[in-house]
């Protein structure tokens, strides 16, 4: 997906007081980046997304969010941490400094632990 300027300068608006807010496209959508921390994603529909863990996640729930999730190969759905940006996150930078912060907090969280290694056996 190629991220039109007037989404990027949406996301700008929205997540500008948190740093440097930029668009990466993979996966279909595209990756929503403060700085380094990828801190949400745009489906293919440009929903918003952001980055929740079980500290975060009670927040997004209570606010009646729902997780992203697609279907693998064999047809199971597979969640993955990231939730839709609540509505009030959509409304502008009032509204969405809150849920950026959070969804970076919870990006720390995950550059700080440690990777868990895979069995190649």
């Amino acid at each position: 997906m190629k991220v039109a300027p007037e989404l990027i300068a949406w996301l700008q608006d929205l997540f500008g007081s948190l740093g440097p807010v930029r668009a990466r496209p993979m996966f279909g959508g595209a990756g929503v980046y403060v700085g380094e921390l990828m801190i949400g994603l745009l489906d293919r529909d440009e929903t918003l997304y952001l980055r929740v863990d079980e500290e975060t996640q009670p927040a997004f729930e209570a606010a009646g969010s729902s997780p992203f999730t697609y279907f693998r190969r064999q047809g199971e759905e597979f969640p993955i941490p990231y939730w839709r940006a609540p509505e009030e996150a959509l409304d502008g930078p009032d509204g969405a400094e809150p849920w950026g912060r959070l969804a970076m907090a919870a990006a720390l969280r995950k550059t700080a632990r440690p990777r868990k290694l895979r069995n190649p056996g």
